[in-house]
């Protein structure tokens, strides 16, 4: 059911849309970020790296991709899978993810291209807040998705 403008629609029933993307044809995380890891802060906007202390480094380096780095926290501070789908990209109180091949937590800008955002999106604001806006944001292909399956089911009724 979905409520606008003082009216309800309703899904008919035995609604199921068709999946949209198949194993075969989500993009990786390596094929998401992977052209950022060379790429300077100054030539990619909100593209800045948090700097680690060494030892934090060495943590990060030995966290296993798909683990987090700390016990108890299952979506915070979790390293992505290089040759996967994402982990989930949220807001989580500046618990973000990890970057699968350097030793820091993913940029603000590797986080909004795992959200599927464009890159002449700009995230204003500093980085907590930027961070906060795409942890927060409902990824544009994931919207677009949902458009089209409530304009394919209202063209039913």
């Amino acid at each position: 059911m979905i409520g606008s403008g003082g009216f309800l629609f309703f899904c008919p029933k035995n609604f199921h849309p068709k999946p949209i993307l198949s194993s075969d044809k989500y993009i990786t995380t390596g094929q998401a970020i992977g052209d950022l890891i060379n790429h300077p802060e100054d030539l990619a906007f909100n593209h800045v790296p948090t700097k680690h202390r060494p030892e934090m480094q060495e943590r990060i380096l030995a966290c296993p991709e798909g683990k987090s780095l700390y016990k108890g926290y299952s979506d915070a501070w979790k390293k992505c899978p290089w040759d996967e789908a994402s982990c989930t990209i949220k807001e989580n109180h500046g618990g973000v993810n990890i970057h699968p091949k350097l030793p820091r937590v993913l940029t603000a800008r590797e986080m909004a291209r795992l959200q599927s955002f464009p890159d002449n999106f700009i995230f204003e604001g500093p980085k907590n807040k930027q961070l906060v806006q795409i942890g927060n944001a409902v990824p544009p292909l994931l919207g677009k998705a949902i458009g089209l399956a409530i304009r394919v089911s209202a063209h039913d009724i």
